[in-house]
């Protein structure tokens, strides 16, 4: 069944994790430290990295010196590049059900869900990740050296 656009737990991992990131852009932060700014799963942001790694977003380096940084600076990350990179290309859906089944008269709904998808999208389309510099405190423990562990 198709829904209202959603935002898992991941994905808010991913979304106030880059933030982190962007408080101290160009320095690699270990996932431990930032779990604990955010206060959230060390094992569940560590994965979640390691897939925005592996998308492109983040650049992660092992090592005692290491973590992970922004692959690109902050005002050029959008959340929607965020978004997408979670959970594929976003789809503004326009009904709740799989297959339409009202024969093109009035939703029960109205045009409630397509605009409200809509909205989400727009505003994850405009909204940079540098609009959340500060948000954080600066983290301790950031290493601008390759070489480091990332967790």
């Amino acid at each position: 069944m198709n829904q209202l656009a959603r935002i898992s737990e991941a994905d808010s991992l991913a979304f106030h994790g880059m933030a982190a990131l962007a408080n101290n852009e160009n320095r690699f932060m270990s996932v431990k430290d930032i779990s604990e700014l955010l206060q959230v799963s060390y094992s569940h942001l560590r994965d979640v990295f390691r897939w925005l790694e592996k998308q492109g977003l983040l650049i992660g380096v092992t090592g005692p010196e290491g973590g992970y940084k922004l692959a690109k600076r902050s005002d050029e990350i959008t959340l929607l590049e965020i978004y997408e990179a979670m959970e594929g290309k976003f789809k503004n859906r326009d009904c709740l059900l799989d297959k339409r089944v009202c024969r093109g008269k009035e939703c029960v709904l109205g045009d409630f869900v397509r605009k409200m998808n809509g909205e989400f999208k727009e505003y994850l389309a405009k909204t940079r990740l540098s609009k959340f510099k500060g948000l954080y405190p600066s983290q301790k423990g950031g290493k601008n050296e390759k070489k480091g562990n990332k967790d």
